[in-house]
């Protein structure tokens, strides 16, 4: 762990606010790093590689997008953490919840973690989404990360379905 990365001394202040179109070369890195923690648990379901310009387009549309936002943890002038909050609303008239949140890429940098970051991103989440009308809040993880599903299962969450994957083995080649 290099100096930067290293967390100052406590007691730190953490607030939570809106990224801004500023923050993007810092959304960008977290972003990349985020990529390489889920790798640990779903090596099969992440990006091959990180790609920088692929994420700056992805947070520049969020940014944009009235029904995106992305939640950033920040000390000082550091950012430490995000959270995604996307608000959809069903327009077929059979969907029971009509208006949903879905909570996406929440990371914290390891020196941060352990000390209320994450659990502060997905309050003010669910502040966001009863404010935008959102009748549920939604959201899939790796099943293996732990620490996610804890922050998660604290903040109210349940387990509702279940993700299943079965890797196949290459077809031979005839010929």
């Amino acid at each position: 762990m290099t100096q930067s990365e290293r967390a100052p001394r406590r007691p730190w202040r953490v607030v939570i606010g809106p990224a801004r179109h500023a923050d993007l070369p810092r959304l960008v890195e977290l972003g990349v790093a985020a990529d390489e923690a889920e790798r640990a648990f779903s090596p099969d379901l992440v990006i091959r590689r990180p790609d920088r310009r692929h994420a700056l387009r992805s947070f520049k549309r969020a940014l944009r997008d009235r029904a995106q936002r992305m939640l950033l943890a920040r000390v000082g002038r550091r950012i430490i953490g995000m959270l995604g909050v996307d608000l959809h609303r069903a327009r077929h008239r059979y969907v029971v919840v009509r208006r949903h949140a879905f909570l996406h890429s929440l990371y914290v940098l390891p020196a941060y973690r352990r000390h209320g970051v994450a659990r502060r991103l997905i309050a003010q989440a669910l502040r966001l989404a009863r404010r935008d009308g959102a009748w549920q809040v939604r959201l899939d993880m790796a099943a293996g990360n732990r620490a996610a599903r804890s922050a998660y299962e604290a903040a109210g969450f349940r387990v509702r379905e279940l993700f299943f994957t079965l890797d196949l083995p290459p077809l031979l080649r005839q010929g």
